[in-house]
């Protein structure tokens, strides 16, 4: 049995495993898509190019990360043979070997080694297995592996259920819990290879993989890997918590005794990237004012943060890289991924407007970035923030965040 420590410590490098493999694979899975909306040898000479030292390195990254996931999924797990989270390799190996074959061949189809009908049949497989089955994205359920520090709230992944919808499993009698970490990256490679064959084939044999055929393939199996992609994303994200800020004397005494915490939890993964504030006695008015925007913004600095490494813009970048192909509407901006001002000025509220009273307020990025740097100057919690000139949005966060750290806080991009 292993020491849930050990479990617990892996974490990092399970996650990070996970965003390597993941960016990499939603580049990739972005360029296949692309080439099965057009015709001629101009896109295999594309996809040959995209792939060339690309398939060694998802494969080592997906080895890595299954060797981690195995040691943490599989802690007091009894009945190895219904856990079918822990089988999601074995599910696309035999596509994995065709792939290979197919790169190390150029996509030539004329050659004997490439079997057009058993990589056709492995290739739909793997990707229709993973995305029509729950049971490859659920685990059994152990407390010691959920988050604790008794500040965070709705830590705890929902059990039996994936979002709303209960789980269709063949799994254990434990509870069960959905988890991604594993499937995702798999189910990403298992969507490249579907893809990027039916475009190698749909580009090179028009006659074998004709507009009928690619018809019957967008209707029957993109459309459920969509919706999996889809419904799976929206399910992550919602699991992203961030903690309460505390109001008054009981809610910073209970903060004080957890270590004062901020930062982002991934419910799914009893994970995240939770850090330590420090501050001065906070008082009651400005001080708690100061205290709460500076709060907020780590903690929505650290949830951008915690979406970027793990990887899951990847998977927004697949869905909208999918979409075209069903004819549906793309996203231009990955809001998760980026600050947007709507955020800024929601956690800044009406402090130091000249007249709050007013219902309709024109603010301008600028007048954000002023009231921020004032923030990071105001108050008893740290000395004042440095003025930087010439003023940006940024640096003036950037500002505000260091009342509570001292630290120098990542921002994304605006």
């Amino acid at each position: 049995m292993s020491d849930i420590q050990q479990v617990k410590k892996d974490a990092f490098g399970i996650e990070e495993d996970d965003g390597e493999v993941m960016a990499l694979l939603g580049d990739a899975i972005s360029v296949k898509t692309k080439i099965l909306q057009v015709f001629g040898l101009g896109g295999i000479a594309q996809l040959i190019d995209k792939l060339q030292g690309k398939v060694d390195p998802v494969e080592a990254s997906l080895n890595s990360l299954a060797a981690k996931m195995d040691a943490a999924l599989h802690f007091e797990a009894a009945h190895d043979e219904d856990e079918h989270m822990f089988h999601v390799n074995d599910v696309i190996k035999d596509a994995e070997s065709n792939w290979r074959t197919l790169v190390e061949n150029n996509f030539n189809f004329d050659t004997p080694l490439i079997n057009i009908a058993l990589v056709e049949q492995n290739s739909s497989s793997a990707a229709n297995e993973l995305a029509n089955k729950d049971i490859y994205w659920v685990r059994p359920f152990y407390d010691a592996l959920a988050y604790r520090d008794g500040w965070f709230t709705d830590v705890d992944p929902p059990l039996d259920r994936i979002g709303n919808a209960p789980i269709r499993s063949l799994g254990p009698t434990l509870p069960q819990v959905f988890d991604y970490r594993l499937t995702m990256p798999t189910f990403l490679n298992a969507i490249l290879i579907r893809t990027g064959f039916v475009g190698a084939l749909r580009s090179s044999k028009p006659d074998v993989e004709t507009e009928a055929t690619f018809k019957r393939f967008l209707d029957i199996e993109v459309v459920p890997i969509l919706n999996r992609l889809s419904a799976t994303y929206a399910v992550i994200v919602a699991g992203l918590v961030v903690p309460p800020v505390p109001v008054n004397h009981e809610d910073f005494t209970r903060w004080g005794r957890a270590g004062n915490p901020g930062g982002v939890v991934d419910i799914y993964a009893g994970f995240g990237i939770v850090n330590q504030i420090g501050t001065r006695f906070i008082q009651d008015g400005l001080d708690q004012e100061v205290f709460r925007i500076g709060y907020q913004l780590n903690n929505l600095l650290k949830k951008k943060q915690y979406y970027s490494e793990a990887g899951l813009s990847a998977i927004w970048k697949s869905i909208q890289s999918l979409k075209p192909l069903l004819g549906q509407g793309v996203e231009i901006i990955d809001v998760e991924a980026s600050l947007s001002a709507q955020e800024i000025s929601g956690i800044l509220g009406s402090i130091l407007i000249d007249d709050p009273s007013h219902t309709l307020q024109f603010t301008t990025l600028f007048d954000i970035a002023s009231r921020l740097m004032q923030v990071g100057r105001l108050g008893n919690l740290q000395p004042p923030a440095p003025v930087s000139r010439p003023l940006s949005l940024r640096s003036a966060i950037a500002a505000a965040v260091s009342q509570l750290t001292l630290l120098p806080q990542p921002v994304p991009e605006l």
